[in-house]
C-alpha cells in the first residue's frame, strides 16, 4: 500500500515538475541568446563607431578652426557644425543652420569632411551660420528663413528686432557609416547682452567649457560600446 502510494506520488511530482523544468530550460536558453545578441550587438556597434573629441578651437570672425580626433574603431563622415542661437521673443525664431567643417591641415593636403579610425589632432575649419525667421510669416520650406554668420545675425536681432539677450551652443554633427547622426556640444553660455557680447570671440569668453569630454570619459565610452 505504502509502495503504490509512493509510486503515484512520484508520478505526480514528475507530472508537475517536466513543464516547469521545460519552462526553467527554455527561459535559460532564451537569456543566454539574449546575451549573446547583446554582445554581438556591442562588437558591432563598437567596429562601426566613431568617437569624436575635440581639443582645442578659435574663431576669427564668424570662422571657426578646431582640432578633432576620432578615437573609435569607425569613420566619422560629413562632419559639420551646428550654430544654436536661443532668445526670449515672439517675433522671431532661431534657425540651427549646419555648416560643413572641411579638414584643414596642411600636413596631409586632405580637404575632407572625414575622420577615420584613430585619427587624431587634425584641424578641421568652417564658418559659424545662424539664421532667424519671423514668426509672423507663413515659410514654405525648412530653408526659408534669413541666414548669415554669427556676428551678422546678432546685428540683426539687436538693431532690427531690439533682442537685449542671447545664448550660444555649438555643436559638432557627424555620422557613421550607417548615416547614423551623432554629435558632442563644444560650447554652450547662458544668456549674454548682445550690447556688450557681439562675436564668437566674445561668447566663448563667458561659456562654460568644463563639460567638454576628457580623455578618460572617452576611454570609458570606448569600454561601454
Amino acid at each position: 500500500m505504502v509502495g503504490e502510494i509512493t509510486t503515484a506520488s512520484w508520478q505526480l511530482i514528475a507530472t508537475i515538475a517536466t513543464p516547469i523544468s521545460y519552462f526553467l530550460l527554455t527561459g535559460s536558453l532564451a537569456y543566454l541568446y539574449y546575451q549573446q545578441y547583446r554582445v554581438q550587438q556591442r562588437n558591432q556597434n563598437a567596429q562601426i563607431s566613431p568617437v569624436i573629441s575635440t581639443e582645442t578651437f578659435k574663431f576669427d570672425q564668424n570662422n571657426i578652426d578646431v582640432l578633432l580626433s576620432n578615437h573609435g574603431a569607425g569613420l566619422a563622415k560629413n562632419i559639420r557644425i551646428v550654430c544654436i542661437l536661443e532668445c526670449e521673443s515672439e517675433d522671431i525664431e532661431i534657425v540651427p543652420v549646419k555648416e560643413s567643417l572641411e579638414m584643414d591641415d596642411p600636413t596631409t593636403g586632405r580637404t575632407d569632411r572625414v575622420l577615420r579610425a584613430g585619427e587624431t589632432r587634425y584641424n578641421f575649419s568652417g564658418v559659424v551660420i545662424s539664421g532667424i525667421r519671423e514668426d509672423s510669416q507663413d515659410y514654405n520650406s525648412s530653408t526659408d528663413f534669413v541666414s548669415s554668420g554669427f556676428s551678422g545675425i546678432t546685428r540683426v536681432m539687436k538693431n532690427e528686432y531690439d533682442i537685449d539677450e542671447a545664448s550660444l551652443t555649438l555643436e559638432i554633427h557627424y555620422e557613421n557609416v550607417l548615416d547614423e547622426c551623432e554629435k558632442i556640444q563644444i560650447l554652450e553660455t547662458e544668456y549674454l547682452d548682445l550690447e556688450e557680447y557681439t562675436t564668437l570671440s566674445e561668447f566663448k569668453q563667458k561659456a562654460d567649457l568644463e563639460d567638454m569630454r576628457t580623455e578618460s570619459e572617452i576611454a570609458e565610452e570606448i569600454q561601454d560600446r
